[in-house]
């Protein structure tokens, strides 16, 4: 149940803030701390967004 606090990403698996493979990360990550084998976490992203950046972006070398 969301609580509301934040909690820092700070040397985990959930650190995206610079790009890495999102399956290395799930191999990283404690199974206590995935949902159904995977990733189902909000993000808070503290850059505003004023500019209409894009917060993500997704690759898969086979699409």
């Amino acid at each position: 149940m969301p609580t509301g606090s934040l909690k820092s990403v700070e040397n985990s698996s959930f650190d995206f803030r610079a790009e890495q493979h999102i399956g290395q990360a799930l191999s990283d990550t404690s199974s206590a701390d995935l949902v159904e084998g995977g990733f189902d976490h909000n993000f808070v992203l503290d850059h505003g967004n004023e500019e209409g950046l894009p917060a993500a972006y997704l690759y898969d070398p086979r699409s």
